[in-house]
């Protein structure tokens, strides 16, 4: 669920922009139900500031740190281009933030990556009604979520909200829910953590999800081999890709890397064994880049933002996966191959199939956010 809320402020010669972005991007791979050993708690919730391995990005392409998690989501460019196209009605020009800007004015992923149905988006003036326009439309788009609300807004306020609520469920379960696996991280710290999947040993009394398994990439027989795998490649219309790679500059440029390790068809079509660890996590972010950054455009150089905030909710199980993210700125192989464990840093991509750009990545590269296992 993405949920994006830009608020505009006027306050004497002043007007405070607020950007709000609600930014709830739900990617549900399967809905978490069952038995006890599939409960999962949360390994993290809190503020951003209290991770020192975890960084979150506005765009796919900005650089990305070494030795970090990075996680980004689409919900932002729902609401930047609402504004850009709804209300500035030009690029978004920020005073000393020209190159965040910049990238998020032309970031290419959109609306149109989205499975029809699974977002809402809208920009415009308090005065014109915006919210109401807002809150009627989630009312009967999506009635089971919360209808949004703003607080205290005032008539000269500029309103930008995306709602995003996208989900793949895996067509058969994994059995393992709380395997052992020792991550090894890029600094070659090891923690135990929990993982789901389906081991050489096991043998399925019905349905195995081994045969829904995808290799779309193996380098070869080598245990730290490159490798990307769809864990269901049953799943519809939203689709899961894990994928062991070397990171590169940006998330954006990982992605590619993956796409082009996809084309050299060197998959399998048999799994013997893979593991993939487990995580439930939530975070809250602030976005410091942005804070109190003054509008360039024509007509609204008088326009600050005060406020820049989104929050991530996330799971991964054997199951499936969530990720509910929320931004506020605002003012005032043929034989088998060896185990698929993935147990140091990938990539997890989550996206439409047979969109050209996805709506959640995130490179895992340590086990801050992973389950520990025992805890």
């Amino acid at each position: 669920m993405n949920m994006v809320v830009a608020r505009i402020l006027r306050h004497r010669r002043w007007w405070l922009l607020g950007l709000g972005v609600l930014a709830v991007a739900w990617a549900l791979l399967a809905w978490h139900r069952g038995a006890t050993a599939d409960r999962l708690t949360p390994s993290f919730t809190g503020n951003s500031s209290q991770l020192p391995y975890t960084v979150i990005v506005p765009t796919l392409d900005t650089p990305m740190p070494t030795g970090k998690n990075v996680l980004w989501c689409s919900a932002m460019q729902l609401a930047w281009h609402r504004l850009r196209d709804e209300v500035v009605k030009a690029p978004v020009q920020l005073t000393d933030a020209e190159e965040v800007a910049t990238r998020l004015n032309r970031a290419p992923q959109s609306a149109a990556d989205l499975p029809e149905g699974s977002y809402y988006a809208a920009a415009g003036l308090v005065q014109q009604g915006i919210i109401d326009e807002i809150q009627r439309a989630m009312r009967a788009q999506f009635p089971d979520e919360p209808t949004p609300e703003f607080g205290t807004v005032a008539p000269e306020d500029i309103l930008a909200f995306a709602f995003l609520k996208a989900e793949a469920r895996f067509t058969t379960p994994f059995p393992r829910p709380r395997e052992r696996l020792t991550f090894t991280d890029s600094s070659r710290n090891q923690t135990e953590i929990t993982a789901f999947g389906v081991l050489h040993a096991d043998h399925m009394r019905g349905d195995d999800p081994r045969r829904d398994v995808e290799v779309l990439y193996s380098s070869g027989g080598a245990d730290d081999a490159e490798l990307v795998i769809d864990p269901c490649n049953t799943s519809t219309p939203n689709q899961l890709l894990l994928a062991r790679v070397t990171p590169q500059p940006s998330l954006a440029a990982t992605v590619a890397r993956v796409e082009a390790l996809m084309q050299r068809d060197q998959g399998s079509p048999f799994v013997d064994e893979v593991l993939i660890p487990n995580m439930y996590w939530r975070i809250e972010h602030d976005y410091r880049e942005l804070l109190r950054k003054s509008l360039a455009n024509p007509g609204f150089d008088d326009y600050i933002i005060t406020h820049a905030h989104q929050s991530f909710d996330f799971r991964l199980d054997r199951k499936g996966a969530r990720i509910v993210s929320k931004v506020d700125l605002r003012g005032y192989a043929s034989k088998p191959l060896p185990p698929c464990h993935f147990d140091r840093p990938f990539l997890l991509i989550m996206k439409q199939r047979g969109a050209k750009h996805p709506f959640f990545v995130m490179w895992v590269d340590n086990a801050e956010l992973l389950q520990q296992y025992g805890l």
